[in-house]
């Protein structure tokens, strides 16, 4: 739990370290994939494979996914904020009364972070 806990808070510092003085510039995966670099943090590109909600798309956009500690991370990477606003209520729609895997999800401009970290049994 406390592991889960640093990552958590690394996720969230890295994002707000990426943000600039303008609110309205977007950013990148790239730039994500850069801040764990630095920081020291395997981020691996994985090509799994994903059923239902975190397998669909949101707003039209499909999830890059990446293995961080063992643990599956999402990035969706969307052209506005707004969409990014869209995308977050449609997820929060479909999982509300869902009985899904545990997850913490991230939101920093433009991109959409869901980290899962716990399967359901």
């Amino acid at each position: 739990m406390r592991k889960l806990l640093c990552i958590g808070l690394l996720l969230v510092l890295l994002l707000t370290a990426c943000q600039s003085v303008n609110s309205e510039e977007l950013i990148t995966v790239n730039q994500i994939k850069q801040a764990f670099e630095i920081e020291n943090i395997a981020l691996k590109e994985t090509s799994e494979t994903l059923t239902g909600i975190f397998g669909s798309r949101l707003e039209n956009e499909k999830p890059l996914t990446f293995m961080l500690n063992e643990k599956l991370l999402l990035i969706y990477e969307f052209n506005s904020i707004e969409k990014r606003k869209k995308a977050l209520e449609e997820f929060q729609k479909e999982t509300e009364s869902a009985n899904t895997v545990s997850f913490k999800v991230y939101n920093v401009k433009n991109l959409l972070l869901i980290y899962i970290y716990m399967k359901m049994s």
